[in-house]
Parts: structure tokens; sequence; C-alpha cells
């Protein structure tokens, strides 16, 4: 027995000084969170792990207010950290005018640019020349510069799609990064008006009130744990998203380009109108109508479709022409005088439709030929 009294006595020292660091390790992180919640820095716990909430572009310091653990005072601190993608950064660390012991952050130094987040590890040394440690994370958010994204299109190129294929989702894109995702706020909006039931990441241009044969604005806002609050109120700002433009236009044969059929001369074909104001080939051409334009009988088969139409006599002589886009001839000459059943000739300056450059739609083309006049 005498003999392992030595061996007993090591073992109560050890023992002795397992709890003293075990007492002292336990509440080292304490300080963390008190100085999180007296400065208003959003955190959480990860497996026991206190993670403090940090936007880019921060430069901040945790300050140890206090001098002791347990009662023993502190004789130096250490701060390590390491990144996420592993990269170990210089300390930034130091005592204030009163003595406090500082951990500085710093999102300028390029050791933090590219970060998400960081490990620190504090080391204080005390008096009785034990070591405490804590460990804990700081998590790194971002503001975004959202924009749209949308399916199977650049968005740096125009987009024109056909009202048959509008099942395209838009996608909001670089939103920003909150803890867990829980800051974060979506709202759409369509040619400046909010989009009913609109708060998700993603939605469906099929389902929205969008307008036919124009374009169409899409955007969104959004607000996360970095949003700005400028007013000071505690609302955070909202971001807007930069604007995506969807031209829409109603299709024609499952959404072939627009085209204008002409009458062939080959085949002693010729278009015809009888301006008796019965509401049947009153005009020429036949006045843009969504509905007749849909017809298999329709000449103009897009309603986006720009034209000036200008008439002359078997004299060549000019006895009508358009003042603007889209006016028709109603069989009577600029004057207003009602003109003989007859052949006439045409001009007809068009462009299919120009806000599409597919298929060369956006180009101004010229047609001739005859058309019959008959009250």
């Amino acid at each position: 027995m005498i003999k392992n009294i030595p061996n007993l006595i090591k073992l109560v020292f050890v023992f002795y000084f397992y709890m003293i660091f075990s007492l002292s390790a336990q509440n080292t992180c304490d300080w963390i969170e008190q100085y999180a919640v007296e400065n208003e820095i959003s955190f959480d716990y990860n497996q026991g792990v206190i993670s403090l909430h940090y936007c880019e572009n921060i430069y901040d310091d945790l300050v140890l207010e206090q001098n002791s653990f347990n009662g023993e005072l502190i004789n130096d601190v250490l701060w390590s950290y390491i990144t996420n993608d592993g990269l170990e950064c210089q300390d930034w660390s130091g005592t204030d005018e009163s003595g406090n012991y500082y951990f500085s952050i710093d999102f300028n130094d390029p050791c933090l640019q590219t970060a998400e987040s960081i490990s620190v590890l504090f080391e204080a040394t005390l008096e009785n020349n034990s070591i405490v440690q804590c460990t804990f994370n700081i998590d790194f958010f971002i503001p975004g510069q959202p924009y749209v994204d949308i399916d199977n299109f650049n968005i740096d190129e125009q987009i024109v799609i056909c009202e048959e294929n509008t099942n395209l989702n838009l996608f909001a894109s670089a939103y920003g990064t909150s803890p867990n995702n829980t800051y974060v706020n979506h709202q759409w909006y369509i040619n400046g008006n909010p989009i009913p039931n609109s708060n998700s990441p993603s939605i469906n241009i099929a389902e929205t009130n969008f307008e036919i044969n124009s374009s169409n604005t899409y955007y969104f806002t959004v607000t996360n744990y970095c949003s700005p609050d400028t007013n000071g109120d505690g609302i955070s700002d909202e971001i807007s998203s930069d604007w995506i433009t969807v031209s829409i236009f109603e299709g024609y044969d499952d959404c072939e380009p627009c085209k204008w059929e002409f009458p062939d001369t080959e085949k002693n074909e010729y278009f015809g109108f009888s301006p008796n104001n019965d509401g049947l080939n009153d005009f020429f051409p036949e006045m843009t109508n969504n509905i007749k334009n849909r017809t298999d009988d329709s000449h103009i088969t897009c309603q986006a479709t720009d034209y000036k139409v200008t008439i002359y006599n078997r004299y060549g002589r000019k006895i009508f022409e358009s003042n603007q886009n889209n006016e028709p001839w109603d069989g009577k000459n600029n004057n207003g005088k009602v003109c003989k059943d007859g052949t006439y000739f045409y001009k007809i300056e068009y462009v299919l439709n120009p806000l599409v450059e597919q298929n060369n739609q956006d180009e101004k083309k010229v047609k001739y030929g005859s058309v019959h006049l008959a009250n």
C-alpha cells in the first residue's frame, strides 16, 4: 500500500487539474454569446458550437471584456482561425486602451474575401499557467446582386416567345444569403405591379398576368439578413433585382414566324374588297384584328405587323397613301371621294414584327400588286 501512495497522489493531482481545466473550459464561450446579445449580432448553435452571423464587407472587433476565468487572472490570449476552404489566416488581435483582449474581423483581408465562414480558436493562458480554450464559428452572409434568370434562354439577348410556349420558369438569382434562409423574403413584379402569391424563389410565366403581343418586364425584390436598414426603424430595405424583358406574341401555326401571304399573280390571284360597310372586306388590307388574324382566310397573320399602303390608279397616279402605320385603304382617295370600281395597283411597305430579329422579321419589306375594288 505504501508503495502505491506516490501514484495515488499523482492521480489525485491529475484529476484535480483536469477538473479545473474542464470547469474553466466549460464557460469560456459564454462571453461570445453575451457579446452577440449585447451587440445585436445574430447567432445560432450547431452541434453545441456557437456561430456568429456577419455580413461580408464588415469590420468588427470581438472584445473580451473580462480579465479572468473562474477567479484566475488571464496572462495572455491567443487567437487563431481557419477559413472554410482551409486557409490559415493572419491573427489580428491585441488589447485595447482598457486592457481588454480583442479579435479583429476585417473582410478586406485577402484571406477572408472568398470565405463563407471561419473557425476561431480562442486560447487564454491563466495566471496558474493553465490554458482554457473555446472554439466558435463566424459565418459570412452576402446582400447579393440579384438578377432574374430564365429557363433555356440567354438573359443577355432579346427574349421572344410564343404564347403557347410560356411554360417557362423565372428564377431569383444572386439574391444573397441568410442564416438557414430564414430571413429571405421574395416578391415578384410584372410590368411594375406585384404578382399575387409570388413569394418563392421562382415563378412560371404562364401563371402570370402577362400582356399578349407586347413586351413584359419581370423583376423581384428581396430582403435578407444583410439588407440595409436605411430608415433605422428595424425594417430591412427591399433590394430590387435587374429587370428582364420577355416579349410574348400570339402564335400562328404552332408559333411559326409571322408571315404575310400575298396572291400568286402567276395563278391569276389578286386581292379584292368591297367597302360597303357591311362588315365584310370593307378595307384593304384587312384591318388588324386578333381573331381574324388567326383564321385561315386572313392574309396578315400577326397583329404585330406594321405596314403602310399606297394606291395608284391605272395611269400611275397616286390616289391614296396611309398617313400612319396600319391605316388601310377604305376605297376613297385622300380627299375622301369614293373611287370607281375597277383594278388598282398597290405598294405595301411592311415589317412583320419590329420586335423580333429571328427570320428577319424586323426588316422592312416591299410588295407590289393589284387589288380589285367593287363597291
